[in-house]
C-alpha cells in the first residue's frame, strides 16, 4: 500500500502510471480476495462464507492499494474489453467494494478508497 501510494504520488500524468509494475494481475487480484473475504465474513446473508477471515487492517490496506493502484490498473494503454463478462465483472467489483465501505468499523480513510 505505501509504496503504491508513493509511486502514484510521483506520477507525473504524462504517459505511464508509476504504478504499473507494481499492479501485477496477481497482486490486484490478492487485494481484491482480502476485501471479498472480509466482506463475505462480515455480511450474514453470504452463502458458505470465507475459509480464510483477514483482519480488518489487511482489508482496509488492500483497498488503499487499489485505490493508488487505479492508474494502472485502469491503463489507458490497454484497448478497452467491452462483453458481458466485464461489465459483470465490473457491477460484482463495485457492489464488493460498496458493501465493504458498509462493514461497520471500517475507517474513514478506507470508506473514502472504497468509493
Amino acid at each position: 500500500r505505501d509504496l503504491a501510494i508513493s509511486a502514484t504520488s510521483a506520477d507525473s500524468g504524462d504517459g505511464e502510471s508509476n504504478t504499473t509494475t507494481l499492479a501485477t494481475p496477481s497482486a490486484v487480484a490478492l487485494c481484491y480476495q482480502i476485501v471479498s473475504d472480509l466482506v463475505l465474513a462480515a455480511t450474514d446473508e453470504a452463502e458458505g462464507g470465507s475459509k480464510y477471515v483477514p483482519d480488518a487492517m489487511s482489508a482496509e490496506y488492500s483497498v488503499e492499494a487499489i485505490d493508488a493502484l487505479l492508474p494502472a490498473i485502469l491503463s489507458k494503454n490497454d484497448q478497452p474489453r467491452k462483453s458481458v463478462q466485464s461489465e459483470k465483472a465490473a457491477i460484482e467489483i463495485a457492489t464488493m467494494l460498496t458493501a465493504y465501505s458498509e462493514v461497520s468499523g471500517t475507517s474513514s480513510k478506507a470508506q473514502s478508497a472504497a468509493k
